[in-house]
């Protein structure tokens, strides 16, 4: 009893008398007998010609989101596409309900990738896909047991961002980067999570801008020069001692409070290039009459003090 397709490519025809296949609960649970939407999970090594094959015959293709492919494929290049359960999901009659951006990016990869196939599914369901809630970095910190989970997140992210600042000038936030990338950077910042619960201990310093900027701004400076990150953090927290109408860590302070203050706020990334100015000052012992960065400017990096200062 042959499935039923309306004369579209079944996905087990289209792959037949290939040996990279492989499948699991292959036999057909539809058939020609009326449309008995039954579900016919099968595990499926697609390669670019079968992804060619099956976006040619689908009928059913949304507008495709071009960062998300090309997101997709540069996990798929190097090895970062795991095998997570989740399915491409096919019609009774062949056509892609889920997984046509999947199909794009292993053509743009050029690399053949096993995908969990569900075929034999009413075209109706369409509405109840992709709509429950994405799972976020935070979310998956979160399950393998981590704390302050949403600034951790953005920490990583910015950290991401920092080396390849000048390719993606406007800040970290409008770029797309996958978890799997960011997860995969925890082992090289392993002082994040340390760096992250000192600043959301802190009582006045993180009132003062986003704690995640302040947190990615202070890993870099102990990163940089230790003693000198943790004495500017110190200070931000708690300026004592300090009678200089210039020091920079005051300047920083009353850039921040007039920002609090200001109905046009200071977006992210001056906020991140001011907290960086003022430590720089501080670390290096150079001074300017106000402490100001200009989106014209390049975007600052961090300094370390001389030997000898």
């Amino acid at each position: 009893m042959a499935p039923y397709f309306d004369g579209q490519p079944q996905l087990g025809a289209l792959v037949a008398g290939k040996s990279n296949l492989a499948l699991v609960g292959a036999t057909a649970l539809v058939e020609t007998r009326g449309r008995d939407f039954t579900p016919t999970p099968k595990l499926v090594r697609i390669t670019p010609k079968l992804a060619e094959q099956l976006l040619n015959s689908n009928h059913l293709n949304r507008p495709l989101r071009s960062g998300r492919v090309e997101q997709y494929a540069e996990d798929m290049r190097k090895g970062r596409w795991k095998m997570n359960g989740e399915t491409m999901k096919f019609t009774i009659d062949g056509d892609i309900l889920d997984g046509q951006h999947r199909l794009f990016a292993i053509i743009e990869a050029d690399t053949p990738i096993d995908m969990l196939v569900v075929e034999g599914l009413d075209p109706d369901v369409m509405p109840t896909i992709d709509t429950g809630a994405p799972r976020t970095l935070g979310d998956v910190l979160a399950i393998n047991g981590g704390k302050n989970v949403i600034i951790t997140a953005s920490v990583l992210r910015w950290l991401w961002w920092y080396p390849k600042r000048k390719s993606y000038s406007s800040g970290p936030s409008h770029i797309r980067i996958t978890n799997q990338v960011l997860f995969d950077t925890l082992p090289k910042n392993d002082d994040v999570a340390e760096r992250v619960s000192e600043v959301m201990s802190t009582r006045n310093a993180r009132k003062l801008m986003p704690a995640s900027i302040l947190a990615f701004v202070y890993t870099m400076a102990r990163r940089v020069d230790n003693a000198a990150g943790t004495a500017w953090f110190a200070l931000l927290e708690t300026p004592l001692g300090i009678d200089e109408g210039k020091h920079p860590v005051l300047q920083l302070r009353d850039r921040l409070q007039d920002n609090r203050a200001a109905k046009a706020k200071l977006q992210a990334l001056e906020l991140c290039a001011l907290a960086i100015k003022s430590y720089n000052q501080f670390a290096t012992g150079k001074r300017t009459a106000t402490l100001t960065w200009r989106r014209t400017e390049d975007f600052p990096t961090f300094a370390k003090r001389e030997k000898g200062e």
